[in-house]
């Protein structure tokens, strides 16, 4: 009853105090100067403890900011309907990421509604299903009503507060609806495009760029309450960590894709590339950390991460422009927007600047330039590709022809020219470009042939196939660049210990290579295989930041062929026996006799 007579006492003396007549107020009102305000550093008020305090203040700006912090806030405002009809009005905070909202309609000393509400609960818990938070209220005539909030949250204390007439409130709805299509359907436009330019050119950069911009998109949906809404409405738990795995997660790609787009690693510049890595490394521990840390340390551990790899990207991006890599200017230019949009949001949300359409948006903004813009670089590098594929034509059209005008006095010297160049393409049609050992193409027509020869001879033939031990943890763990310089090794050493002009080294496909050896029986053969074994075994594959040992697993065959279709049996035999010796726990030769394989 003590506090029932205190807080009507309370009531009383505020209550004709800083009235606002809904009945001369615009269709929309921001309530920010309209409002009065209470710190709670302890979160320990209750409603009748708060409206006790002395240290209430009036709102000095429209939108109503106070950054991150850890202090409970409330707020409370009369509105007055001098009408003599009644009046139907919504109460909107437009701001969907507030985690805990308590809010009380009182007339005098009657708590009329009580309504809770926030990201942290579900979305069925809203009094109004709407991705902001809305308040009905409903004000009798002549009654003069008091609303009051209490608002908690991890997430920057914005209070965005706006009263509407119901017909306009739908209206500007619309618009901000129409606003967010235009936004989400030209991200997920770029992005289905970008997704199938993927599939046709196949290159890592672009599937980084499909999963870097899915991830800002689904930042943004869950920053303007679209994803709680539509997609999650009853995981409060992870809709509270979603904001942080999402900025993170593009954070991650967006770093990657930098690699990849501004192809840092020919460019010979470590410390750029080493940076790239400690910022993919730091976006990667982010994400784990929307599960792990508290939302108020997830999310600023995540934007500090972000300001510093924007810029890490940004500078790196400017000197590959200044070192002529031309479609590094589409980067430049991108990352610039989301610099800008960046900064205007984080001075938003720390309250440095107010709330308004621009910051509100200019991520938004930032963010569609960025995606549009790297499209179009992505677009140029296939556009350059295809141009100097055509000037490469166009080239050997007019050596061509100039070859023909001139054939009458240099025609010893061009056909030589001209004997000289197939020999070129014919080397290069059937050598590996990343080992530089002779390739699949080459070892086919070579392998037929030495086998039609040892038919007619009636001489042996022997095979090795030849599979790199857990090559592909290595590339797993150490990256492609150590998996190409592996390979790179094997091929090398794989040569200089066959040493006859006859026998054939050739990469016979991944990670697997291929030793044919005419003239050679099974103890030849396994004598051969041991010393490559060894050899490979015995040395160290040394990189830039690391040493790597590998090993081979070897399977072995031969035969005295009777016809071309033995070329097929001798093959899988000794594809069976090196599958044996992988089985058998690698680093190890097995002999396969071809009998078997036909059995």
């Amino acid at each position: 009853m003590l506090k029932r007579l205190l807080l009507l006492v309370l009531l009383m003396q505020i209550g004709g105090v800083h009235a606002l007549d809904i009945v001369r107020q615009d269709d929309d009102l921001s309530l920010g100067r309209h409002v009065d305000y209470l710190a709670d550093p302890t979160s320990r008020l209750d409603l009748t403890q708060a409206l006790a305090q002395s240290g209430w203040q009036r709102g000095q700006k429209t939108d109503l900011n106070f950054g991150y912090t850890r202090s409970s806030y409330w707020f409370r405002l009369n509105l007055h309907n001098s009408d003599q009809e009644s009046l139907q009005r919504l109460l909107e905070i437009a701001y969907p990421v507030l985690n805990h909202i308590d809010v009380w309609v009182l007339e005098r000393a009657q708590v009329l509604h009580v309504y809770h509400m926030g990201d942290a609960l579900p979305f069925a818990a809203r009094p109004y299903q709407h991705r902001n938070f809305v308040i009905p209220v409903q004000v009798q005539a002549g009654q003069t009503l008091q609303v009051v909030l209490r608002i908690h949250t991890a997430s920057a204390m914005q209070v965005p507060l706006t009263l509407w007439s119901e017909t306009r409130f739908h209206q500007h709805d619309q618009t901000d609806l129409l606003l967010l299509g235009i936004y989400y359907g030209v991200v997920i436009c770029m992005l289905i495009y970008n997704l199938f330019l993927f599939f046709s050119l196949r290159e890592l950069s672009g599937l980084y760029y499909v999963v870097w911009v899915g991830g800002m998109l689904m930042f943004m949906m869950s920053l303007n309450g679209i994803a709680y809404q539509y997609l999650w409405p009853r995981a409060s738990s992870w809709n509270n960590s979603a904001l942080v795995f999402f900025l993170s997660l593009s954070v991650l790609f967006a770093t990657l894709f930098t690699r990849e787009f501004l192809q840092i690693a020919q460019a010979r510049q470590t410390w750029m590339l080493r940076v790239l890595h400690q910022m993919a490394l730091l976006s990667g521990l982010s994400v784990v950390s929307a599960f792990v840390l508290p939302y108020r340390y997830g999310i600023h551990l995540s934007i500090g991460i972000a300001v510093i790899a924007i810029m890490s990207s940004f500078v790196a991006a400017s000197l590959r422009w200044r070192d002529g890599f031309a479609t590094a200017r589409y980067y430049v230019f991108a990352w610039s927007f989301v610099m800008i949009g960046g900064a205007i949001l984080a001075a938003n949300k720390l309250g440095v600047i107010e709330r308004n359409l621009f910051t509100e948006n200019a991520t938004q903004v930032g963010s569609a330039m960025e995606v549009l813009l790297l499209s179009f670089a992505l677009g140029e590098r296939v556009n350059v590709e295809r141009k100097l594929r055509e000037q490469a034509q166009r080239d050997a059209f007019d050596a061509q022809r100039q070859a023909n005008a001139q054939l009458e006095q240099q025609v010893e010297l061009r056909t030589q020219a001209l004997q000289e160049a197939n020999r070129r393409l014919t080397e290069i049609s059937v050598t590996d470009p990343l080992t530089g050992i002779p390739n699949r193409r080459h070892f086919d027509q070579r392998y037929l042939d030495e086998i039609k020869r040892a038919q007619r001879s009636g001489q042996h033939i022997g095979l090795l196939v030849i599979d790199i031990d857990h090559f592909k943890q290595v590339n797993d763990r150490y990256g492609h660049q150590s998996g190409d310089e592996a390979l790179r090794f094997i091929a090398h050493t794989l040569q200089k210990h066959v040493r006859r002009d006859i026998d054939l080294v050739a990469r016979f496909g991944g990670e697997e290579f291929c030793v044919l050896l005419p003239c050679v029986k099974e103890h030849g053969l396994a004598i051969v295989a041991e010393h490559l074994r060894r050899a490979v075994d015995d040395a160290v594959i040394e990189l830039a930041s690391h040493s790597l040992h590998i090993t081979i697993s070897l399977g072995g065959s031969t035969c005295i062929p009777s016809g071309v279709r033995d070329a097929e049996e001798l093959l899988a035999a000794a594809d069976t026996a090196v599958y044996a010796a992988k089985h058998g726990g690698r680093n190890a030769y097995r002999f396969q006799p071809i009998r078997k394989a036909v059995e």
